[in-house]
């Protein structure tokens, strides 16, 4: 199960709110893999604390994070959490997507999966594309999307399950 979330401005403050990180955590622990969008901290610690309370419950979630990105003074991160019971990341192939042509006010971050259970060569496997679009620039990011899309499909990884999400306003 696999879900998109943009947690709104999440960063020192929305950590500090209990009852919102006790539902934050609820929900995560339905899903296999989350995409988290609209990190906004200025340390590292958000995400490894918000894990950290989804594991309270005894489950072993792990997470990746991209690099700070956008063009102004706010910059944003992605995530992808994720049950390391049920699948695993391949953290030598996480990577955010090239826009030499600084078409995308935050490039998507890309992460390949492997569903656990049957041996590495014979499991399912999928890459998601996270992004979360400008609200002032969603018609012009969304026409490069499927040139996103075709980056990834053509990244010299062979892979052909590719979910592109997040959000999109």
């Amino acid at each position: 199960r696999i879900a998109s979330f943009n947690i709104q401005v999440f960063g020192e403050s929305k950590v500090q709110n209990v009852p919102v990180m006790d539902v934050l955590a609820r929900v995560a622990r339905n899903f296999d893999v989350i995409a988290v969008q609209e990190i906004r901290a200025k340390g590292q610690d958000v995400v490894p604390f918000f894990v950290e309370q989804i594991n309270a419950a005894g489950r072993r979630y792990d997470y990746v994070i991209g690099e700070r990105l956008g063009r102004t003074s706010s910059k944003e991160q992605y995530a992808f959490i994720f049950d390391t019971q049920s699948v695993e990341v391949d953290r030598s192939q996480l990577y955010t997507v090239a826009d030499p042509d600084d078409l995308l006010h935050r490039e998507p971050l890309v992460a390949m999966f492997r569903v656990r259970g049957p041996a590495p060569e014979q499991a399912f496997t999928f890459s998601l594309i996270n992004i979360h679009t400008d609200p002032d620039e969603v018609a012009q990011e969304l026409s490069v999307l499927d040139d996103v899309y075709m980056a990834v499909r053509n990244d010299g990884r062979n892979e052909d399950d590719i979910i592109l999400l997040g959000d999109f306003n």
